[in-house]
């Protein structure tokens, strides 16, 4: 009796400190991911600005600002997710503190979130980035932001949906712009052959990933790749830096390779490649100003657009 008294005690306490434990991660996490955390010193931010005015958090983003800066360049950060996951604030903040980080060294980031598959389609994420750079557009010079010196970031999916607003003018058309106002584009981890990527997938991929996003339909597949607009819009492209881990996905590899090469050493140098990193550990330390891809966003910007 007394054994099964201790017993029922050590399971009791056991299972105490897992709920508490559990509670408390849970607590930490939103927290981290949902409240805007501290601004480090000479930057301003700025959270929760509509660029939708429609009342949904989706359609909204936070600002990242140079304090002391005028005439501040401008990265309009798009995270990744699968098309079906992810969040300006996801992963602990790790889009905010790239902007923090980026704003420190002279950058404005704009990190925003868009609506996600299967709610809503590619095509309104589109639409969604889209708007993200009219409000840039209408809006920024109030910020201080030059004009002049306006670029499309994005990350795996993101860097999908960057590439085929830059790429595609009839999703900056919806808005009366042209994608002439995009002066840099900053690709980083992405697909851009969606017809190649889906017929070669793994079952579970294509039924858990490709299909809710892209559907059963070549002709849509087709429609949905980023390359399908790079010969016809080839005057309007913007400059491009291409990205990569080292330790990523192979076809991300080949296709950041295709793509440097369909679009040229006029728009596009060396495809540069991160060192140690994977498709997910890059974005957690590319807030790290010693950090390679880090140092080619900084580098890149610097480089475009000054004597526009």
């Amino acid at each position: 009796m007394k054994i099964f008294k201790i017993q029922y005690m050590v399971m009791f306490f056991f299972l105490f400190f897992c709920i508490i434990g559990t509670a408390f991660l849970a607590w930490y996490l939103w927290n981290k991911s949902s409240s805007p955390p501290p601004v480090v010193g000479g930057v301003r931010a700025i959270y929760d600005i509509p660029y939708i005015n429609d009342g949904m958090y989706k359609h909204k983003l936070d600002l990242f600002l140079p304090e002391k800066e005028k005439k501040i360049p401008m990265v309009i950060l798009v995270h990744g997710g699968g098309w079906k996951r992810g969040d300006r604030r996801a992963l602990i903040d790790v889009y905010g503190d790239i902007g923090r980080s980026l704003a420190a060294n002279g950058i404005g980031v704009a990190a925003m979130s868009y609506r996600l598959v299967p709610e809503y389609s590619v095509e309104d994420q589109l639409l969604d980035v889209a708007a993200a750079l009219s409000w840039v557009h209408q809006n920024g010079a109030e910020y201080g932001i030059d004009m002049n010196r306006i670029f499309l970031c994005g990350h795996s999916s993101g860097a999908h949906l960057a590439s085929m607003v830059a790429f595609d003018p009839g999703w900056l058309a919806e808005y009366n712009l042209n994608t002439d106002i995009i002066n840099g584009l900053i690709l980083w981890s992405g697909l851009y052959y969606i017809k190649e990527n889906i017929p070669k997938a793994r079952f579970f991929s294509r039924h858990r990933i490709w299909y809710p996003a892209f559907g059963k339909k070549p002709e849509y597949w087709e429609r949905m790749s980023p390359v399908t607009y790079i010969e016809k819009n080839r005057s309007y492209l913007p400059k491009t830096l291409i990205m990569y881990a080292e330790k990523n996905f192979k076809r991300v590899k080949e296709q950041s390779h295709k793509l440097a090469e369909l679009l040229g050493p006029d728009i596009t140098g060396e495809v540069a490649e991160i060192d140690g990193e994977g498709h997910f550990s890059e974005v957690f330390h590319a807030d790290e100003s010693d950090n390679q891809l880090f140092e080619r966003i900084v580098k890149f910007v610097g480089s475009v657009g000054k004597d526009v």
